[in-house]
């Protein structure tokens, strides 16, 4: 026992030396705190004063009164040895599991503790108790041996009052264990486990039979280990009524996360009124395991994860017999649904924004684009690229003397402030708001490249952004679609046979992850409107625009194919070579004959490919057909 040597006014430095301490709980006889000389977690420091005012401080732990003194800060004039008390020691050897218990002293104010009192307590057996492990012990104590999964004595925890507190202490050293390891790998039936706090409640479920482990008190869940666990397929945790119930099942559901245990966990509690499951025993001894058997039967399941697959895996009849809607088309047949991903692209100057729009406003009044009928439904358009002004001049250009959808909501300069990326979580709340709250069922976004800050090469950083668009979609139903740009190097010129697939810039995840995929490119100086993929409706042909002097797209004729043009002025020359004969066909006849006009050159090579003989030159130069047709290829 240490103690504070001085005496002043009784009352004034007893507080003082509980206001250097924490966890300080006011008890009969003085205080309980936690001990500033180790890693105390559980109060273990008995404060008292004495009859002649002086502060009586007891580590149960084991603590010396150097080391109490060290800790508090005080001087050797403020403290000294209480001579009448024995020092406090704690011996290793009991942690070895020797049997010899630690050399600690016993206060005066402490009642002596039996396994015969123990089993009073709890109203369990008390042979139950002894084949446990407990023993009594000389000092009025009472030994719980902690073994661990094979059988061996890991620790000795010393009960050490029946009701008053502490009523636990170990060697100091020793840390928290759980508890009932090696009755639990005793058992051939492991399929389940029951979770409880503490010592006696693990009695109690032992005495009845049940696959039980105690886990060390609330703060303590980090003791249980995967390999305590791992062939357990369910667990049942005791949720006592109180807050430290709560925190024990908030700290199991941590831990079983970060052990990436796999099996199902439900909760139960003791009736109304009880506090943990011995109390729940001692309240009807013969009534309590079918009581505890229904509680275990109306356990509710524990989430104890966000389980992704919860409730989707279903035998294939299960399956077959769901009522599975097919997703309703904004767009053609299967060119947009909701919930759709889709991406139109092309390089810069060919359009995209003006196409996007036509079709903003299309499906926001159930109007036709180009060609396709729409549903009619709410369209929000993002503009992340045009100055306000722009936008609303495109809007009013394409809407001419209709009336304003109401369906259609703009987001844009000067209104919107800041960047948007959709790989910050307030953003993407930010979206699911906006498409709650106004009922949106396709979301453009315009351009792709500022909505995220990503490299657009990269798979990982690719693959977060396309799960943020996934996360809109699925929890919103609403389609999403993309404006985006081709990969450099791609020209804004090209024949209708180039790679439309191959054009897309970024990672492949861009071609993956959509469902529909449109490219808009100049080809033959005309707008081609490439359907690239189109994984929810059957193929589409593609669609040739030419753009009007406002700006606007409409759908016009496929250019005409030169390779047929040619074919016609070659056949066209021939027939009219076989009629001049001799006379021959100059040049100037020759582009006059011909369905679709050429140049001089163009003229010569075909006279060639046909065997025509040039005769004379310069004005009066003619071609005479002599039907060497064989030098045609």
């Amino acid at each position: 026992m240490s103690t504070l040597s001085d005496k002043p006014t009784i009352g004034t430095r007893f507080d003082d030396i509980l206001s250097r301490l924490q966890g300080v709980r006011r008890t009969a006889s003085g205080a309980m705190a936690l001990c500033p000389a180790h890693n105390d977690k559980d109060p273990s420091l008995s404060v008292s004063e004495g009859t002649d005012g002086r502060v009586l401080l007891h580590c149960h732990a084991g603590c010396s009164y150097e080391e109490i003194q060290h800790a508090l800060g005080l001087g050797p004039n403020d403290i000294s040895r209480d001579e009448r008390q024995a020092p406090t020691a704690c011996k290793s050897e009991a942690v070895q599991g020797t049997g010899r218990r630690p050399e600690m002293s016993t206060s005066p104010e402490s009642e002596p503790v039996t396994v015969s009192a123990l089993a009073e307590k709890t109203a369990l057996p008390e042979e139950h108790l002894r084949q446990l492990g407990l023993r009594d012990d000389p000092s009025g104590r009472v030994a719980v041996p902690y073994f661990d999964a094979g059988g061996r004595e890991a620790m000795i925890k010393w009960r050490v009052s029946l009701s008053g507190d502490p009523k636990y202490i170990h060697a100091k050293g020793d840390s928290a264990r759980v508890y009932g390891l090696n009755w639990l790998a005793q058992r051939e039936d492991k399929c389940f486990v029951v979770l409880v706090e503490g010592e006696s409640c693990t009695w109690t479920l032992l005495h009845c039979d049940y696959p039980v482990l105690g886990i060390p008190g609330a703060s303590n869940a980090e003791k249980l280990e995967l390999v305590h666990i791992r062939d357990v397929p369910y667990i049942y945790i005791v949720q006592e009524r109180d807050d430290a119930g709560c925190q024990f099942v908030d700290g199991l559901t941590k831990r079983l996360r970060a052990l990436h245990w796999v099996g199902d966990v439900f909760i139960l509690q003791p009736p109304e009124g009880i506090k943990d499951t011995n109390d729940w025993y001692k309240s009807d001894p013969d009534g309590f395991k079918p009581c505890f058997e229904k509680a275990l039967e109306d356990a509710a399941p524990l989430d104890y994860f966000p389980d992704p697959f919860k409730g989707a895996i279903l035998d294939c009849g299960s399956f077959l017999q769901e009522d599975i809607r097919r997703p309703n088309n904004l767009l053609g047949d299967g060119v947009f649904t909701e919930g759709c991903l889709a991406v139109l692209y092309g390089v810069p100057g060919t359009g995209k924004s003006w196409a996007l729009l036509q079709q903003a406003v299309a499906i926001a009044t159930g109007s036709v684009w180009f060609g396709f009928p729409t549903v009619r439904t709410r369209v929000a358009y993002l503009n992340l690229e045009l100055p306000g002004y722009y936008l609303k001049e495109r809007v009013q250009t394409i809407l001419r003397a209709s009336e304003i959808p109401d369906d259609l909501f703009l987001i844009s300069q000067p209104f919107l402030t800041g960047r948007i990326d959709v790989l910050n979580p307030d953003h993407i709340l930010g979206f699911k708001r906006m498409i709650k709250n106004h009922g949106i069922r396709l979301l453009i976004l315009d351009a792709f490249s500022r909505i995220h800050t990503a490299d657009e090469i990269s798979g990982q950083q690719m693959g977060e952004v396309m799960g943020a668009c996934d996360e809109l979609r699925f929890e919103t139903k609403s389609a999403v679609e993309l404006c985006h740009h081709e990969r450099k190097g791609q020209t804004s010129r090209g024949s209708a046979g180039d790679s439309d697939i191959d054009a897309l810039r970024g990672h492949s995840r861009l071609l993956s992850d959509p469902q529909t995929l449109i490219r808009l490119r100049e080809v033959k100086k005309r707008l081609r409107l490439a359907f690239t993929k189109l994984n929810l409706g059957p193929p589409v042909d593609g669609i040739w625009l030419a753009r009007r002097e406002d700006g606007t797209f409409e759908v016009t004729e496929e250019p005409p194919d030169k390779s047929m043009e040619r074919e016609e002025n070659i056949e066209a020359l021939e027939n009219a070579g076989r009629e001049a004969g001799a006379a021959g066909l100059t040049v100037a006849k020759a582009q006059a004959l011909m369905p679709h006009r050429r140049g001089e050159n163009t003229v010569h090579n075909i006279f060639k490919d046909l065997g025509f003989k040039k005769v004379g030159s310069g004005r009066t130069t003619t071609w005479v057909f002599k039907g060497q047709n064989e030098s045609r290829n």
